[in-house]
């Protein structure tokens, strides 16, 4: 582990620097100040050997005592750290709210935004092309001239030009404010309930709350568990136990709070099995929501 005096020039970590960074402030400077920490060795157990995560957990603990420095609660999948809740595996950089940033910094106000998260769910939804869109396709879809922003945007959710446009409308509508939860829930309870059952199945569950959180979800067990102690998940079993499960509830008032928005849940329960936002709107089993 290395640490720089000045322009940190070596480390090629998570949402570090480029490789063409890396080689230009190495070479536009005479000597570069780094101090290097030798670690203990760490010979793994024979669990360990079997499960990566808890080998990795083990090792970024032995190697926080030894530098004396707290352990992160931060875990890697693939190249996103992530803190663990209820098994639920949120991005240390929500990809919702980056993209959001992103696209309010190319120019698109709330209504531009609102209109593009439309065109994603009119793409999402039965009928639509399907929710696997390139970097060219989003680019259109945000009416962006510049393809380098959608590029971007992909890289906020994939490792190559390519996205799931349910995972950045409803991530990014999520954060934005342009509707409530129990909507937005509802929205996307109505898309992964394929076959209009009423409940989701555990594989269902965790298609929705990736597409809620931008990220893939494969530890939903717990939360499948509490939502349906009646025997099935249902919408509202769903949004009970997010809104009022300490765990949960933490995940949505603070992971999907809208930016700027009061504490606390813009959401109501549910009316006649129907999600009703704070504007009063009823929503039916249509994944659009009523404009004003």
């Amino acid at each position: 582990r290395l640490w720089m005096a000045l322009k940190d020039t070596v480390r090629w970590a998570y949402n570090g620097t480029t490789w063409k960074e890396v080689v230009w402030h190495t070479t536009s400077q005479l000597y570069t100040n780094m101090t290097v920490e030798f670690l203990p060795v760490y010979n793994p157990s024979e669990e360990e050997k079997k499960d990566p995560g808890l080998y990795a957990d083990n090792v970024q603990k032995l190697m926080a005592k030894a530098l004396g420095v707290p352990a992160t609660d931060y875990v890697m999948e693939g190249r996103l750290p992530v803190s663990l809740q209820g098994g639920l595996s949120l991005p240390v950089y929500s990809p919702g709210r980056k993209a959001l940033s992103l696209l309010r910094k190319n120019g698109l106000g709330a209504e531009e935004v609102k209109v593009a998260l439309n065109r994603m769910l009119d793409r999402c939804g039965p009928g639509g092309q399907g929710s696997k869109a390139s970097a060219d396709e989003l680019a259109s879809i945000l009416s962006l001239a510049d393809k380098q922003p959608a590029v971007d945007v992909c890289g906020f959710y994939s490792k190559d030009e390519t996205v799931d446009l349910s995972q950045v409308y409803f991530s990014v509508s999520a954060v934005s404010g342009l509707t409530s939860f129990s909507a937005l829930l509802h929205s996307a309870f109505t898309m992964f309930d394929r076959d209009g059952k009423g409940s989701l199945s555990a594989e269902e569950l965790s298609d929705l709350m990736g597409a809620l959180l931008g990220h893939p979800q494969h530890g939903v067990a717990a939360l499948y568990a509490e939502a349906s102690r009646q025997g099935r998940l249902t919408e509202g079993s769903l949004l009970k136990v997010l809104t009022t499960h300490p765990t949960y509830q933490r995940v949505v008032n603070e992971y999907l709070h809208p930016e700027g928005a009061e504490s606390g849940l813009p959401f109501t329960t549910l009316t006649n099995g129907k999600a009703e936002n704070n504007n009063g709107l009823s929503l039916n089993g249509s994944l659009h929501h009523k404009e004003e």
